[in-house]
């Protein structure tokens, strides 16, 4: 358990590269939110996460680094890592994770496992995970500013669907954007209880919270893989 605390998670800009689009990184017309592009970026939300998982809500996260207050897995090198930056500083946080990929998590294989999708789906599934706010209202306010990046970024990296657990009073939050809460559950070692959600990221009856509007922008302007608009054709 200790070696496992004290785990050093490498960002390695390149690798994320190869496996996410470029646009990922690039400006936003927000300037507060983005994509985590630096080990110092990744440390700072692995603090934060820290001070909402660890020190407040008391988690046991065997990768949690107390001696460094930083809460990092494994999986966030392979990871994007969206954050709403104030003062140099985030203060709301939300990871996306190819569903091949968290397979190799010991959380999140068991969204993969509990959210009833085929295996042929995989390839074109992402998981979402490790929400961290801070609470106070300018960080909540930006939570769909944030949410809706993520769900462009996940459109552009040829996702299909998203996956996410989250505890029952946090799940209506997924919900406001077209999340599916599935008739499973399951129960995490350290997070507790969890439902698991689904977002049929093409669903444009079931998009809420300004993913259709999101999505709606993509199809006017051309912006959509041509594997999604071809699968949107045959719909």
């Amino acid at each position: 358990m200790a070696a496992a605390a004290m785990m050093r998670v490498s960002f390695d800009l390149g690798l994320l590269l190869d496996r996410w689009p470029r646009s990922a990184f690039a400006s936003h017309r927000f300037p507060a939110i983005g994509c985590a592009s630096s080990s110092d970026e990744l440390n700072k939300i692995g603090r934060l996460r820290y001070d909402l998982f660890i020190e407040r809500d008391g988690k046991a996260y065997s990768g949690a680094n107390h001696r460094q207050r930083s809460f990092l897995e494994l999986i966030d090198g392979h990871s994007l890592n969206f954050q709403v930056v104030h003062h140099g500083e985030p203060i709301a946080a939300v990871r996306l994770t190819r569903a091949k990929d968290a397979l190799a998590d010991e959380h999140l294989v068991r969204i993969v496992e509990h959210a009833g999708l085929n295996h042929s789906d995989l390839r074109q599934t992402v998981v979402n995970s490790r929400l961290a706010v801070r609470p106070d209202t300018r960080a909540r306010l930006q939570i769909p500013l944030l949410f809706r990046h993520m769900y462009r970024i996940g459109v552009l990296s040829g996702a299909a669907y998203c996956l996410v657990a989250a505890r029952p009073d946090v799940g209506p939050l997924f919900e406001k954007f077209g999340f599916k809460k599935r008739s499973v559950s399951y129960v995490d070692p350290v997070g507790g209880l969890m439902e698991v959600h689904v977002l049929d990221v093409f669903d444009k009856a079931a998009l809420l919270g300004g993913f259709d509007d999101v999505l709606a922008e993509m199809e006017s302007s051309g912006e959509l893989p041509l594997a999604a608009v071809t699968e949107n054709a045959n719909a």
